[in-house]
């Protein structure tokens, strides 16, 4: 089966339609496809109406920059690359302006990830969120000539997160620890202020810990 409406093509292997609860069930490998992004999963719930959706089962996303924008997704990670999401379930609300990955969700680009519960992304003020086991990594800088191999990651564990594009710094809350090549700094709350997107994968450039810092 095949349906295109709004700028999406849907396709699967079986389609029900149901008017009367605004809802069109994709079932049987369900893929939605538009200009920035990509969904799989064993089953996706369309709602035309409110142009939304619910995505369950081993669910894959991918953002591509589409044009006018920086990156096809409102995260911390560089706008220059694809950048992939997976979780148990996807709910799309608020006329496709809000995303919330929900169990064991993970999103990430090339070695830089960030594990939590549940992570929303918010297109309509580009901000993302998230929340509970918060896990954010950031790949090392690349080996130079007379190095052997590139720099150790930086994580940072906390229990939520909340990021804003305009911004560009990461704010963790909660029992927060952040490990890095040398050094483990914990703290109530932690800035993380990040580089510029255009210049490449991005990385930490400044770093403000408030409350209980050791």
């Amino acid at each position: 089966c095949r349906l295109s409406s709004q700028g999406m093509t849907a396709t699967s292997e079986s389609l029900l339609a149901e008017a009367a609860a605004d809802r069109i069930a994709l079932r049987g490998d369900p893929l939605l496809v538009d200009e920035r992004s990509r969904i799989a999963a064993q089953e996706i719930d369309l709602r035309p109406a409110e142009r939304g959706l619910e995505a369950r089962g081993d669910v894959k996303t991918s953002f591509h920059a589409s044009a006018g924008e920086t990156a096809g997704s409102p995260a911390f990670f560089s706008g220059k690359e694809p950048v992939y999401f997976q979780s148990a379930r996807l709910v799309v609300e608020d006329s496709g302006n809000v995303a919330r990955y929900s169990g064991s969700a993970r999103g990430w680009q090339g070695d830089d990830s960030l594990q939590a519960e549940e992570i929303v992304l918010h297109f309509g003020d580009r901000r993302m969120s998230a929340f509970r086991n918060v896990l954010c990594r950031f790949s090392g800088a690349s080996a130079g000539p007379a190095e052997k191999s590139p720099a150790p990651p930086t994580l940072v564990v906390a229990s939520s997160m909340d990021y804003m594009e305009a911004e560009g710094t990461l704010h963790f809350r909660d029992g927060v620890k952040m490990t890095g090549s040398d050094s483990t700094v914990l703290a109530e709350r932690m800035h993380a202020t990040l580089t510029d997107p255009e210049k490449g994968r991005r990385r930490v450039s400044r770093v403000l810990a408030e409350g209980s810092v050791r």
